[in-house]
């Protein structure tokens, strides 16, 4: 018990996982994304009616995400011909764009843990690895963690507990390896963070100070001392990034804006002590946090209040909200098994039986499957597993060594846009009319009685 503990205490990939969602659609390719909107039509005057009927096509079973005015309003399915449709209420009057959005996953990245670790690359929609020219790609040493940036340009890998101090990045694009130099000696990093928008890369390390990287020039622009004693894990939440302290429970949050640090310590029952903190795909005001003594927590993400806590059946690796599901996976480090729980009753739905104990489960962003790497407790099984959601059923997949997580690079997007313009309702113009033709007859009838009253003054 008293190494997984340590495990549990170190290993960074236990929650980086969380704060990435892409899609994963299945084992046979995918169509290309695609997306139209018919109606309403670019340019189109519609009545102020209160409701808007949105309706188009996308490749068949697959999301469309709705922004009205670069406000995310709904998300749609496509029916097994491609098509979809819904309404969207309450538009005020005025001219509005509207973009329809359908995604398919890029190549998701992950790194062996060989000597030296190579840098592999693995399509999500097949299980096929290396597909990608110039992959694999080695590394310096042994470095079993890497982070995709969101951008698709870069990874970084780190040594963890294996290669102390070795941090090191990857240009996807040329395939060239450069070590960031002067990093603090001795300091295990675990799986950091980019911020939005991939200019700065935060590494969480073992002495609760987390190393601000400039990513362009791979140079150290600070160290943040947050005052934790240990940083296992970075996920960014919007724009923050959020680090975990194993160590006392207490969860870090850096403004990645200044790089100011708050914290706060999520209520895991019975004294147990929070290992993450990771987003909710759909719901933007929640947040989820894993702790020690099996135990998953939903959170107010302003007040941090405890909105539901979920007993699991053993410890918590690692955890991840399915996204367009009420699903929470949870993966097990001391047992080859992984837990199905709903995530608004906390109900268990169902444990999966995995080849070997696993930590961080990705999720796909349509929520159809999960890509689990199974290293096992000594870190040496060269396997992972496509779990699909729906079923629950488990494709192996066998890699060129052991890996703890992988983390996929930006999805292939296809956007549609039209602009269109509420105007007055034909009822609300007949309305008008009549309100003129009233004001008009009581504009009359004024005017005849003042002629009444001059006739009446006149004849005096």
């Amino acid at each position: 018990m008293g190494n997984i503990k340590n495990i549990l205490k170190n290993i960074g990939l236990l929650l980086a996982a969380f704060a990435v969602v892409f899609s994963v659609t299945g084992l046979t390719a995918a169509a290309a994304p695609s997306v139209t909107i018919s109606s309403p039509t670019n340019a189109a005057t519609l009545a102020n009616g209160g409701t808007v009927p949105v309706r188009g096509t996308a490749p068949a079973n697959t999301r469309v995400k709705l922004l009205l005015d670069g406000v995310h309003v709904a998300t749609v399915s496509a029916d097994g011909s491609g098509a979809w449709a819904t309404n969207l209420t309450n538009v005020s009057k005025g001219t509005h764009t509207l973009k329809a959005v359908n995604a398919e996953p890029g190549l998701h990245y992950f790194a062996t843990a060989g000597s030296p670790s190579q840098l592999h690359s693995i399509d999500p929609l097949t299980g096929a690895i290396d597909t990608r020219a110039g992959f694999p790609i080695d590394l310096n040493g042994l470095v079993p963690v890497a982070v995709t940036s969101p951008d698709g340009k870069y990874v970084y890998v780190s040594g963890f507990y294996f290669s102390p101090s070795n941090l090191q990045r990857v240009d996807l694009t040329t395939g060239l390896v450069d070590q960031v130099a002067d990093y603090p000696s001795s300091l295990v990093i675990s799986s950091g963070a980019f911020n939005a928008d991939s200019s700065k890369y935060y590494a969480p390390n073992s002495d609760g100070t987390v190393t601000v990287i400039d990513v362009a020039s791979n140079t150290i622009l600070q160290t943040l001392n947050t005052g934790a004693s240990n940083h296992n894990s970075a996920a960014a939440i919007d724009d923050k990034i959020y680090a975990s302290d194993t160590d006392t429970g207490l969860a870090y949050i850096i403004n990645q804006a200044d790089d100011s640090v708050t914290s706060f310590t999520p209520a895991c029952p019975s004294g147990g002590k929070a290992v993450s903190t990771i987003p909710d795909p759909d719901d933007t005001n929640v947040i989820w946090s894993g702790c020690d003594n099996s135990y998953v927590l939903k959170l107010d993400k302003t007040t941090h209040t405890v909105i539901l806590a979920i007993p699991t059946p053993g410890l918590v690796a690692g955890s991840a909200k399915i996204p367009g599901k009420n699903i929470l996976f949870v993966s097990n480090p001391t047992v080859a098994e992984a837990y199905i729980i709903d995530s608004n009753t906390g109900a268990l739905l169902q444990t999966i039986a995995l080849p070997a104990q696993s930590f961080a489960p990705v999720p796909s962003s349509d929520g159809s499957k999960v890509l689990l790497p199974t290293p096992g407790n000594s870190f040496a099984n060269p396997e992972a597993v496509i779990i699909n959601t729906s079923d629950y059923s488990l494709t192996n997949l066998t890699l060129d060594g052991p890996t703890l997580a992988m983390f996929p690079g930006p999805d292939t997007i296809a956007e549609a846009t039209v602009q269109f313009t509420i105007g007055e309702t034909l009822a609300s113009t007949g309305e008008n009319i009549r309100n003129v033709s009233l004001i008009a007859g009581a504009v009359a009838v004024l005017s005849i009685s003042a002629l009444v009253y001059r006739k009446r003054k006149f004849s005096k």
